[in-house]
């Protein structure tokens, strides 16, 4: 029998586990490739020499995609090193994106960054938003929510059905002993393991419901005593490839993303974390800078503090490292526990 009798904790523990285990296994998983992504970016990436032939324009960049998909909008352009460009466009319902030799205007797809979006949709609402329906992207998002939600009732019950060993030999209770075998091996990873990262796992889960919920970023912007207003958004738009062009040429840009908004381009510097607006008139540039200062208290400030307190980089790369340890170990978690509801129910 699977469920037993007279033990509510370990039956709430067990159904949880169960209910919310494929979210939950979807946030493990993806939470550990987006601490890495641009780590894992820069491995896989093949740099280009720069060669002293001239550059291709960008018309037949985007001419050469368009041979290859008709459909294709261009929103944002990615440039590394001078000479390595990333163009990003939208072909609804997914995300499309290029991989382009600036010398002969060659492109191939960028599977890598369709991917890296892919598994932050994961991560975000399960990637219903992919099917472009707000009801299924709201709904996805509400499942994460309570999935991260109800860890905290899994860790909480399964450290309480630990808590005899713990008393009884805590230092005994955070090891494992590799000699073992079966269910009892199981059980002893499965319960160190997660006596260890129950900490992480519990700031991770809780922290993420800032973007979940409006009410409990209402609620910490309350806290701090930080007053929003509101923004319209600006929905970005389209390239144009004669302007960008002119930019390149002009600015003599190395390291920085390049996006259209609905009055002028904008150009975010990797580096130095600045930004430009560029207005064109009459063929002529109109560069001013815009200001990207985070004031503390500030909604911005606020925003960039849980992100770093839900990845653990508020602790530095070690935190980092940690939480996406602790991240993997919440798959570790799931798998061992199917294994021993397995064992228990094969028990001869």
């Amino acid at each position: 029998m699977l469920l037993k009798r007279n033990k509510i904790l370990f039956n709430i523990h067990l159904i949880l586990s169960f209910v919310f285990c494929v979210p939950l296994f979807v946030l493990s998983i993806t939470g550990v490739f987006i601490q890495y992504e641009n780590e894992i970016k820069q491995i896989l990436s093949v740099k280009q020499t720069p060669q002293v032939k001239p550059k291709a324009s960008f018309s037949e960049i985007l001419a050469n995609i368009k041979n290859i998909d008709e459909q294709f909008r261009p929103i944002s352009i990615k440039i590394q090193d001078g000479h390595k460009h990333y163009i990003l466009g939208v072909s609804q319902p997914f995300r499309k994106a290029y991989n382009v030799d600036i010398y002969d205007a060659s492109v191939s797809r960028d599977f890598y960054s369709v991917f890296a979006h892919s598994m932050l949709m994961l991560h975000r609402n399960l990637g219903l938003s992919f099917s472009a329906n707000d009801v299924a992207r709201a709904t996805g998002k509400h499942i994460i929510a309570l999935a991260s939600i109800f860890l905290a009732i899994i860790i909480i019950t399964g450290i309480w059905l630990y808590f005899p060993l713990i008393k009884r030999n805590f230092i005994k209770s955070l090891k494992v002993d590799f000699k073992r075998k079966g269910y009892g091996f199981l059980y002893q990873l499965h319960s160190a393991f997660g006596l260890w990262c129950a900490l992480f796992l519990l700031i991770m889960g809780l922290s993420g419901l800032f973007w979940s919920y409006d009410f409990v970023r209402n609620t910490m912007l309350d806290m701090f005593n930080i007053q929003t207003t509101s923004h319209k958004k600006h929905s970005r738009s389209d390239i144009n490839a004669t302007h960008i062009d002119m930019i390149v040429k002009n600015l003599d840009i190395k390291n920085a993303t390049i996006f259209a908004s609905a009055q002028h381009y904008i150009v975010s510097y990797d580096l130095n974390k600045t930004r430009h607006a560029i207005h064109i008139q009459n063929n002529n540039l109109i560069v001013s800078e815009i200001k990207t200062t985070v004031n503390k208290n500030s909604a911005a400030w606020l925003k960039s503090v849980m992100l770093d307190i839900h990845k653990g980089t508020i602790f530095g790369e070690i935190g980092k490292a940690v939480f996406a340890i602790a991240c993997f170990g919440l798959s570790l978690f799931i798998v061992t526990g199917f294994l021993m509801a397995y064992k228990r129910i094969n028990k001869k």
